[in-house]
């Protein structure tokens, strides 16, 4: 990897898993947290705004006001080169579906390790550098 650090944002409800996966990316030098957000909306926006600039997006599943696949949609549709992540403590063959139908690369269900969580962000990394 190049020494340019991946830009991730993190879209979660909860403040507290927002935080946690926020010292895990920090964790790895290949990571930097360009935003954190508790309202998908907000996180949109701003993908919009930074159209293909972030590199990462880990997406929580249950969000009030949008779901986190409707978000993971919007997301891959406004920023094709953003690789999306969903995070849920959701389980089931039918939100995995769900989330990789809506772009995402990887769905990870909580509670995870921190060696799940940055093998993941680095897989993603690697296939978006692929095309």
């Amino acid at each position: 990897m190049d020494a340019k650090k991946s830009k991730v944002i993190i879209v979660d409800d909860s403040k507290f898993s927002s935080k946690m996966i926020g010292e895990i990316v920090l964790s790895n030098e290949n990571f930097s947290i360009s935003s954190e957000f508790q309202d998908p909306q907000e996180a949109l926006d701003f993908v919009k705004e930074n159209e293909n600039q972030i590199n990462i997006a880990l997406i929580d599943v249950v969000m009030p006001h949008m779901s986190g696949i409707e978000l993971a949609q919007k997301i891959s549709a406004a920023s094709p080169e953003t690789q999306i992540i969903m995070i849920s403590s959701l389980a089931g063959e039918n939100i995995i579906i769900d989330s990789i139908t809506a772009g995402a690369v990887d769905y990870i269900q909580k509670p995870f390790s921190k060696e799940k969580l940055l093998s993941s962000m680095m897989s993603a990394v690697e296939n978006s550098r692929g095309f």
